[in-house]
């Protein structure tokens, strides 16, 4: 239950060491800006359930209910990032583009954070433990 969580935890502390690297070498000649690879959350899940043969199907239960559908993943396709040149020293780091990688990165952190913090609130309830 708590894996996902603090998988994702352990993503983005590395990714914040990546990218403060980035920064400190913004003046190194011919270093080249580093980012990890995204996650993929769909096999983060998939890895953290059940076995495929006890997982729960979702039936129609009344001809009224509504079948649903998966949307078409082109809908869904990230822009490419905007690319800018190296500089002559051949440093590929814009300062810039790091400061709003490590702000969106906290700002995801705190999300986790929270949501790890709820959830272990949760299992405290079950157990019939107070929050504080």
């Amino acid at each position: 239950l708590l894996t996902p969580a603090k998988q994702r935890m352990d993503w983005l502390a590395q990714r914040q060491q990546v990218l403060a690297q980035n920064i400190a070498n913004s003046d190194s000649p011919a270093y080249h800006a580093q980012d990890l690879k995204p996650q993929d959350f769909k096999s983060i899940l998939q890895a953290s359930s059940t076995p495929a043969s006890a997982q729960v199907k979702a039936t129609m239960t009344n001809p009224a209910h509504m079948a649903g559908t998966i949307p078409d993943k082109g809908n869904y396709r990230a822009e490419a990032p905007l690319r800018y040149e190296a500089s002559p020293t051949g440093n590929t780091v814009v300062v810039e583009d790091e400061m709003g990688k490590v702000a969106d990165t906290d700002n995801q952190y705190g999300l986790v954070t929270n949501l790890f913090q709820k959830q272990l609130q949760i299992i405290r309830l079950a157990l019939g433990k107070s929050s504080g």
